[in-house]
Formats: structure tokens, C-alpha cells, sequence
């Protein structure tokens, strides 16, 4: 089992290395202060030839309300298309609907808000801060990275000596909680669907163990990996404590974690 993943490890290192490089050589933000990360398979360094890139862009702002001119995004999503297909990724999972730009002011602003679901600055900024890696702009991405953290820090000061970062572990234990919603939801869904999309029972059945094994490996580990040696930490919990562990990936965080 180790072999398997440090191949993966080996293959995802080496793909996402041409992807930058390709990246700073053929995209152009038009002077949008933009950088782009990616999560799944990719941010956790388990990639096979068959993964696909889950990417997710954050505009460095103070304004909540800034938004990437029009022209400039649709430049850049055309640049960005034809990079992943001339590096023979597979295509955008749905047709591409997920590429977004999210701001990083509006992802503070809605912190623990009722509408962060709906705009998906919930999942952006988890995703950040559990499972990613920059393609684009990364001193850029290691600000917005830093400052994602910093959210749950505000109150640090006051508790220079006891802090525990509990709001950040009680949002990745909401964000496991949603995954597992989720999961229960698209399996009926393809239950239901199945037969109409002209799948047998069979096939449903393993589209079904692989949602599971998803969920019960690559997602758990995703967010215990994090919520683990965070609530094993001895107080004061800093910043850069976060910091560190979110550059790791999952695998790396519980290495450390049970190394001699």
C-alpha cells in the first residue's frame, strides 16, 4: 500500500511541476490579482493518470464586492482550458461549472454565515486550508492562505497563552459532516438514476463502493488528518501552526503525526 501511494505521490508532484511551469509561461490574469489552487486527487498528492483537476480561484481584495472583469475571466478560463488539454489532463468534471472566482474579503465577510453554502465560499476556503496547492501565482496563494488562517485568529491576542483554534475545528468537523450528507444524497440520486442512464446493477453498485471508499479514505483523511494534531497540540495554538500543517498534504500530516 505505501508503494501505491508514494508512486502517486511521485506522478502528482511531477504533473502539478509542468502545470506551473506551463502556467507562469501561458496564463495571463490581465493584471487581475488572482491565484489559482487545486484540491482532490491533485492537492492531496494522489493523483493517477485518470484524476482530473478540481481548480479553484481567489482574487487577493479588501473589497467584498470586487469582481474579475468579464473579458479578463474569459480570457483566462480559455488560456487555462487549452493548458489542460495540451498536458493531456481530462477535461473539467460537469462541463466546467465549478470554475469560479471567489473573493477573498466576501469568503472573510461570510464567515459562519447562512449564504457561504450557497456561494461555495465554505468548501473554497475548507478546501483551501485542508487540501491544497497552488498552480498560479503562489506568493500570492501563500497570502490568501495565511490570511484564510487568520480568520479563525482574531481573538489569538487575548489568549496569547491558551489559545485552541476551536472555530476552525468545529468548521472541518462541518465540513466532514456536509461530505457525509453529500455522499448520502448522490447515492440515492444514483440509485434512482441508474436504471434511466442505462446502468445495471452492477455498475451502479461499484460507482457506489467507490463514493464510499472516497469518503471513507481520501475524505476522512482529509479533515482528521488536520483536526488530529491540532486538538493534540499543546496550547497556545498559533497561526503558523495551521500554516504548516495545511502546506502538508494528508498523508504527510499523519506521518508526522505518528513518527518517532
Amino acid at each position: 500500500m505505501g508503494q501505491i501511494f508514494e508512486k502517486r505521490a511521485k506522478l502528482s508532484r511531477t504533473r502539478l511541476s509542468s502545470l506551473v511551469a506551463k502556467s507562469q509561461e501561458k496564463l495571463d490574469a490581465r493584471g487581475e490579482p488572482l491565484c489559482i489552487y487545486v484540491t482532490g486527487s491533485y492537492g492531496r498528492l494522489e493523483a493517477s493518470d485518470a484524476s482530473d483537476l478540481d481548480l479553484f480561484f481567489l482574487l487577493e481584495s479588501d473589497d467584498p464586492k470586487q469582481l474579475v472583469k468579464r473579458l479578463s475571466w474569459l480570457r483566462l478560463s480559455g488560456e487555462l482550458i487549452a493548458l489542460v488539454e495540451e498536458l493531456k489532463f481530462p477535461d473539467f468534471s460537469g462541463d466546467g461549472e465549478f470554475l469560479e472566482v471567489h473573493n477573498v474579503a466576501r469568503m472573510q465577510e461570510q464567515l459562519g454565515s447562512r449564504t457561504e453554502d450557497s456561494e461555495n465560499t465554505f468548501t473554497a476556503r475548507l478546501l483551501l486550508l485542508l487540501e491544497s496547492r497552488p498552480i498560479f501565482e503562489t506568493e500570492r496563494y501563500s497570502r490568501l492562505l495565511r490570511k484564510a488562517v487568520d480568520f479563525y485568529f482574531e481573538d489569538f491576542s487575548d489568549h496569547k497563552d491558551a489559545f485552541r483554534p476551536t472555530f476552525l475545528l468545529n468548521d472541518i468537523l462541518r465540513f466532514w459532516r456536509t461530505l457525509c450528507i453529500n455522499y448520502e444524497h448522490h447515492r440515492r440520486e444514483d440509485r434512482k438514476d441508474g436504471g434511466t442512464k442505462g446502468l445495471s446493477c452492477d455498475e451502479i453498485r461499484a460507482k457506489g463502493e467507490l463514493k464510499n471508499l472516497k469518503l471513507g479514505f481520501s475524505r476522512l483523511n482529509t479533515c482528521f488528518s488536520m483536526v488530529v494534531p491540532l486538538a493534540a497540540m499543546s496550547a497556545p495554538v498559533t497561526a503558523e501552526h495551521v500554516v504548516a500543517l495545511a502546506n502538508q498534504s494528508p498523508l504527510e500530516r499523519w506521518s508526522d503525526l505518528v513518527a518517532p
